[in-house]
């Protein structure tokens, strides 16, 4: 064979490789009819709703924020809020969603709550921050299946003379360890 015509028939075998598709991608990718439902997270008179997480039993959490041009007072009836504050942290479940707004500490008033995150049993995860304070103060907490509350502190770098933002737990394993 000369090199022209092995040339020739290298050529056109590549070209031919280059646009033959790959053997995974001979059939489409698709989800099966029926096997998963698309679920809407909207929470009612907010601005934008994040999800953060979800447990088992389908229960969810994360964060609304309020339109900047209405507080608790213009949201559909039966909503709860009456902080006044802007981003809120929230639950879903049955259906129904619940605010989660940190208590405010001695002195000083909550800016924002996040959800991140729910195990099994219920328990949620996530971080809050004082108004006025900067984004790095963001304290941590775990509020349980009863309702009790617990803050996790926030150590001050050595370092840099500030906090560090370390106890903002973004997730919670079925024994209650917290990873942030």
């Amino acid at each position: 064979m000369s090199k022209s015509v092995a040339k020739s028939v290298l050529t056109a075998l590549l070209a031919a490789a280059l646009l033959m598709p790959p053997a995974h991608a001979a059939r489409p990718l698709t989800i099966a009819e029926g096997a998963y439902t698309f679920t809407a997270i909207d929470y009612p008179g907010a601005a934008l709703t994040q999800a953060y997480g979800n447990n088992p039993r389908g229960d969810t959490v994360g964060v609304y924020q309020l339109p900047a041009d209405r507080d608790s007072t213009v949201l559909p009836t039966g909503v709860q809020n009456t902080s006044g504050k802007e981003y809120h942290g929230f639950l879903l479940k049955d259906g129904k969603y619940t605010t989660i707004d940190a208590p405010n500490l001695p002195g000083k008033k909550t800016d924002y709550t996040i959800a991140s995150a729910i195990d099994p049993d219920g328990n949620i995860v996530g971080y809050y921050a004082s108004e006025g304070e900067p984004l790095t103060s963001a304290r941590g907490f775990l509020l349980t299946m009863d309702g009790k509350w617990s803050t996790i502190a926030n150590p001050v770098d050595p370092a840099l003379g500030e906090p560090t933002m370390k106890p903002s737990p973004f997730r919670i394993a079925p024994n209650g360890t917290t990873y942030g």
